[in-house]
């Protein structure tokens, strides 16, 4: 989604340091030079981490003012959210 207005917290609070902590548990950032993909992920299990994934979610859309891309995968019983964003990224 280019365009999009990306916030960017000024400070840190105890939401955002919730956040940084589940990005170290559950997250992963991946960045490709070639065609400069940019993306924060988050993995969840499907049959009992929905809702933990729904309050990532409204984190990120607190936080950063973004909506994340929801996958669901069933026969690996896995949940992903992911948003590319190199603003976020590099925060």
């Amino acid at each position: 989604m280019r365009g999009r207005k990306v916030i960017l917290p000024e400070k840190i609070d105890l939401g955002l340091a919730e956040l940084i902590g589940i990005h170290f548990g559950d997250g992963n950032l991946y960045h490709s030079a070639s065609n400069y993909n940019y993306q924060i992920t988050y993995a969840g299990n499907l049959k009992e981490e929905v809702d933990y994934m729904l309050h990532i979610e409204n984190l990120f859309t607190f936080y950063f003012g973004v909506k994340m891309t929801h996958q669901k995968y069933k026969k690996m019983n896995s949940y992903l959210l992911r948003v590319r964003s190199k603003e976020i990224f590099l925060f």
